[in-house]
């Protein structure tokens, strides 16, 4: 095909997985990305901090990028943007919270470098290259959230970005359906849309409707009060801040994203307050219990985040007793069910109450659910469909949406991450070759793909320990062997475990010790098989060779 006869969309990440959201289109000699997010780590992921896309193709293809253009400030769709500008300078378009946000990480990660960062408004169009992109409000759990309704040379794409649709949202307008329906009636080449849950039966619930039982819950509590929620949920920050106004509790915040974004919300008018209702955390043991209310981070039980540190009696200001009431005004995202589960189990030890979604309706998603797919399916009318940001039960459920609306089986293109589907205004196919994606880990100040080894050393090292020999050789005579273990096994309770180790060792070392890298290679492949056999483990073996006379 003429490369100006097609668009190529890949997603770079944000398909098998919730998180790092990235996603390519390109036409001849221009590319625009969509997104640049991180994903938070999963728990067999040991010692990670983050991990984002790769962006090996882009840099491969950077005299093609034209901009990238962001949905919305969520941190899996704006948290790998200092990484992407270290690699390829072009102007990002974003919203006005996400502009500040990007801003706040930017400084925060490098303060010498320059950066375009270009703020856009409701119904605003751009130009990048070929494409003409116009961004459409839509409702989430964070403001200033876009669709993207783009023009290509081959028909118009629509990229959802997260949505649902609620027509009572607080503090903000209803998403802007009427311009789904103009571009629907102009024609849609291909859409793609926001599948977390698509296997969510209905409508997902506005966030006016938990008004009711938070106001229940405030009123009646006779001690502190302790709202968990995203720091990014400015509407529901802006719920429990009016309830406090109500019941005149003052508010201490805690956790630093916490702090930055409610400064940042407040001073572009997202949140409506009388600043004097805050106290600082410093200050809250002066205030009665029944005064004080806190908004903290922690939702999915961080390590080290603030409810963590109120749950294990590390918080420099806080501690949980049994006349607290603690609010997980939040939903748990995937993967973080035991770690959320050991903070409330903290939490109920020390006598307080818990009250989560389960319980209460403290929360409702920022997805929409099928019902508002189904909406936005029949206004836009697609003639293909991409489902992107879910993990690949959600892609099929969504895809089965998008057929019972009557998009034929051989126009909805599931992607996995590399992969690419392309587009003429006449048809569209599956590309064959793949673009190689590896996982790219952060670690500390550490980055690359190569940490993915030393995740797998780190999960070796948790299910298995680890073993060290210390062969002491002294003309050429292996004299004494120190064995060093660590989450292994107790050697002081098999003392015939440690000789067998010994004696392989020797054994060895008698047939091989004249070559040194061969004796150790020999010897870590007898210990792998004998602990197999006796012990049912794999621990990690390394062998260290000393020679007393110096030569090593």
């Amino acid at each position: 095909m003429p490369e100006n006869n097609y668009v190529k969309v890949t997603a770079i990440g944000g398909v098998e997985e919730i998180g790092r959201n990235c996603y390519v289109m390109e036409c001849g000699q221009d590319i625009i990305v969509i997104d640049a997010g991180i994903m938070f780590p999963r728990q067999d992921m040991f010692g990670i901090d983050l991990v984002i896309p790769d962006f090996s193709y882009l840099v491969q293809n950077k005299h093609k990028v034209k901009a990238l253009i962001i949905t919305h400030g969520h941190e899996d769709h704006i948290g790998a943007v200092s990484w992407f500008l270290k690699e390829i300078e072009v102007p990002v378009y974003a919203p006005r919270f996400a502009v500040a946000l990007i801003n706040k990480r930017l400084e925060e990660k490098n303060k010498k470098h320059t950066y375009r960062l270009i703020e856009i408004k409701p119904r605003s169009v751009i130009k990048a290259g070929c494409f003409h992109i116009e961004f459409i409000p839509v409702n989430h759990s964070i403001p200033d959230c876009m669709s993207l309704a783009i023009t290509t040379p081959v028909g118009n794409i629509l990229h959802t970005g997260d949505f649902k649709i609620d027509l009572t949202p607080e503090g903000g307008k209803p998403a802007d359906l009427a311009r789904f329906a103009y571009w629907g009636e102009k024609g849609v080449q291909l859409m793609l849309s926001d599948s977390t849950n698509s296997g969510v039966e209905g409508f997902t619930p506005s966030e006016q409707t938990l008004l009711h039982d938070m106001d229940n819950i405030v009123s009646s509590a006779s001690g502190r009060l302790i709202f968990a929620t995203f720091a990014s949920n400015i509407s529901r920050i802006q719920q429990i801040i009016n309830l406090a106004e109500k019941y005149d509790r003052r508010i201490a915040l805690s956790g630093r994203s916490m702090v930055d974004n409610i400064d940042i919300a407040c001073r572009l008018g997202l949140i409506k307050v009388n600043k004097k209702i805050f106290i600082d955390i410093e200050k809250v043991k002066s205030l009665e219990p029944h005064k004080l209310l806190l908004i903290t981070t922690g939702t999915q039980g961080e390590p080290m985040s603030s409810l963590m540190f109120m749950a294990t009696d590390r918080h420099k200001h806080i501690r949980i007793n049994e006349t607290d009431t603690i609010i997980l005004s939040s939903s748990i995202i995937p993967g973080n069910e035991m770690s959320i589960g050991k903070v409330v189990n903290k939490i109920v030890s020390k006598g307080a109450a818990v009250i989560n979604d389960s319980r209460s309706d403290v929360h409702v998603s920022g997805h929409a659910a099928k019902e508002e797919q189904k909406i936005l399916l029949h206004l836009v009318k697609p003639k293909y469909f991409i489902p992107i940001h879910g993990e690949p039960i959600h892609l099929r459920m969504h895809a089965d949406t998008a057929k019972s609306m009557g998009i034929p089986a051989e126009n909805i293109f599931i992607l996995s991450n590399g992969s690419s589907a392309e587009f003429t205004s006449k048809k569209a196919r599956m590309v064959s070759e793949k673009i190689p994606i590896r996982p790219i880990f952060i670690d500390g100040k550490g980055v690359g793909e190569s940490y993915a080894d030393i995740v797998h050393e780190r999960s070796r090292l948790s299910d298995n320990g680890m073993i060290a020999l210390i062969c002491c050789v002294n003309n050429q005579k292996l004299e004494q062997t120190r064995i060093i273990s660590r989450g292994f096994t107790d050697f002081t309770a098999s003392e015939n475990l440690k000789k067998n180790i010994i004696r392989i060792a020797e054994e060895q070392y008698s047939q091989h010790g004249q070559n040194r890298g061969i004796f150790i290679q020999s010897t870590i492949k007898k210990l792998k098989r004998y602990f197999l056999k006796e012990l049912y483990k794999m621990p990690i073996i390394d062998i260290e060779v000393i020679n007393y006379s110096g030569k090593e």
